[in-house]
């Protein structure tokens, strides 16, 4: 399981905080529960600060997806823009 929901289960666990740390002031319970088993997308606002209170980066998060995904014959790529200035494409 690689996608960027179970990466980021699998990080909040490695860190053991709680989802309740997680989502407070941020979304719902169920929402962050869906986005840990890989039923709903974050935004790239929710996934900013979602990364923010885990002490990673998005690209960090992004690369183990990949990484993942690469391993499993399954490489895909991942259009992100983070602002009108954005200009990276990252694969």
């Amino acid at each position: 399981m690689n996608g960027i929901g179970y990466i980021l289960r699998r990080l909040r666990k490695e860190k053991g905080i709680t989802q309740r740390v997680i989502y407070t002031n941020l979304c719902s319970r169920k929402q962050l529960s869906r986005i840990e088993n890989n039923t709903s997308f974050p935004s790239v606002y929710l996934l900013y600060h979602i990364c923010q209170r885990l002490e990673v980066t998005i690209d960090e998060v992004i690369k183990l997806t990949l990484e993942g995904e690469s391993n499993g014959n399954q490489h895909k790529c991942c259009l992100l823009y983070t602002s009108d200035a954005a200009d990276d494409l990252l694969c």
